[in-house]
């Protein structure tokens, strides 16, 4: 299976963030996961928080999230110096967790 059949929510948290990013130039993808927060279902919300931990749980998942990311293009880079994928899902677990 495929990253975004295996995590469908958080692949379309992550595309939604880059597209904002895109559009706002420089967008805080603090802001994307705010508008998922405040537009998905709870249940929706739960699972990609629980996605999110299970990636970073373990490192197998972990490295098959990042290479996702390196295939579909996006960087995180433009999030600021040394800002990885696991930073990401990280605060995302935070953020999602800190509003249900």
């Amino acid at each position: 299976m495929t990253i975004p059949e295996l995590y469908p929510d958080l692949t379309r948290l992550l595309g939604e963030y880059f597209s904002l990013e895109t559009a706002r130039n420089g967008a805080r993808y603090r802001d994307a996961v705010l508008v998922f927060v405040l537009t998905e279902p709870h249940s929706t919300l739960l699972q990609t928080a629980s996605d999110a931990k299970a990636i970073l749980a373990v490192d197998s998942e972990l490295a098959a999230f990042e290479a996702f990311v390196r295939e579909v293009g996006l960087d995180f880079a433009t999030l600021g110096e040394g800002v990885t994928v696991e930073d990401w899902l990280a605060d995302v677990v935070t953020l999602i967790s800190g509003s249900v």
